[in-house]
């Protein structure tokens, strides 16, 4: 097959769906012709072990992300018209992304998209105009309704988008994966952790990974270790990452008084290092309303570390309390509460990260196999279609 994946973002840009993009062509590109149209800079085009086309883009000042600018880059233009793609699988409702469904609709192929975030959050925090962010909720709607099937990343999303936010069809799922691995020497890598950040041997590590944003509920977790703190509980917690919220979130836990029980580890790009630190956590904290499957609570249980959600989030869905996962009330105190839980009850947190393990880590290598064969699908039946229409 020849596969297009079309996303707005791309490397040296790193986000969660940078990363399913770049294991999606990874291991595709193995057995098929894969290539990847993005916007990113062109020397990104040779670090790949795949295909990168990029597009032209400025920078508007919103946070990282560039605009995109296919229409005007000639040289886009032509290698994607000359591409022969089978199928174009869309990661972006957004200029790129609409780019690779016009070029489907022109070469009657299929177009299958990935719904990978809750947009409405994202303009939210954007705009403080309703009409503005129903309108660009309406926009990205419009988009998906356009392709010949699309797969969200969880059941719950599934339902969020097709009963929510209108969209026509009830999306597929599709889930995250990823391509960490359980850390082969856990003591060992417990002590690199240890010495390279100063922590003691029994110390209890809570950490987050992931962009430092706002709507992840990085402060809210702030606010819940200050709890913990004044009740006299034992912990480190590390965030590792960067992001637009970074210096919010320091102001934050110097304001709290925290600043000797929080780590800011910066942007973590060897995955050796950031699986190390997942195995040296106890518990992991992803409080976040916004994500939809985060990839970080995969990475997680792939070295058998427990997460705590919040009640209500998407996320949360992905699991059984008590069982598989945990969550507590979108409250500091009461979410203090289930980290000190679960920070007392050995048997507890053991019995749920094992389960963690075994229910949750999936490797991109079997997720992607399901890719491909629906892509196999999808082609047949835009065949079919094209026959029926033609005969």
């Amino acid at each position: 097959m020849k596969i297009g994946l079309f996303c707005d973002s791309f490397f040296p840009m790193i986000d969660g769906v940078v990363y399913v993009i770049d294991n999606y062509a990874r291991i595709l590109s193995r057995e098929h012709d894969v290539t990847v149209f993005a916007a990113c800079p062109k020397e990104e085009a040779d670090k790949h072990p795949y295909r990168v086309v990029p597009c032209s883009s400025i920078n508007l000042g919103i946070e990282e992300y560039n605009v995109p600018l296919p229409e005007l880059d000639a040289e886009f233009t032509r290698i994607l018209e000359k591409s022969d793609l089978d199928i174009v699988h869309i990661h972006s409702p957004f200029i790129v992304g609409r780019t690779g469904i016009r070029y489907a609709h022109r070469h009657d192929i299929p177009v299958v998209a990935t719904i990978h975030s809750q947009f409405r959050q994202n303009f939210e925090k954007l705009y403080r105009s309703k009409q503005i962010v129903n309108g660009l909720t309406n926009y990205v709607v419009r988009c998906f309704d356009r392709c010949d099937a699309c797969y969200a990343v969880s059941a719950e999303m599934s339902r969020v988008f097709h009963e929510e936010y209108g969209l026509k069809q009830i999306p597929g799922v599709l889930g995250n994966a990823t391509d960490m691995m359980p850390v082969a020497d856990r003591a060992a890598s417990a002590a690199h952790v240890n010495k390279l950040y100063g922590l003691k041997p029994d110390e209890p590590v809570l950490l987050f990974s992931g962009r430092l944003n706002l709507l992840k509920g990085i402060d809210f977790i702030a606010d819940a270790l200050a709890v913990l703190r004044d009740r006299g509980v034992s912990f480190r917690m590390m965030y590792a990452g960067c992001g637009p919220d970074e210096q919010v979130l320091r102001d934050k836990i110097a304001d709290l008084d925290l600043n000797d029980r929080c780590i800011l580890t910066g942007r973590i790009e060897d995955r050796a290092l950031l699986a190390d630190l997942y195995a040296r956590a106890y518990l992991f904290l992803f409080p976040s309303f916004y994500d939809s499957s985060s990839l970080v609570q995969i990475e997680a249980a792939s070295q058998n570390t427990p997460t705590l959600f919040c009640d209500g989030s998407v996320t949360s869905k992905s699991i059984r309390p008590d069982v598989d996962g945990f969550s507590a009330a979108f409250e500091p105190q009461a979410y203090a509460d289930k980290i000190q839980q679960i920070l007392t009850d050995r048997e507890l947190h053991d019995r749920v990260a094992a389960k963690a393990h075994s229910d949750l880590w999936i490797t991109w290598e079997r997720r992607v196999s399901e890719a491909a064969a629906l892509y196999e699908k999808h082609i047949a039946m835009k065949k079919e279609e094209l026959s029926r229409s033609r005969s």
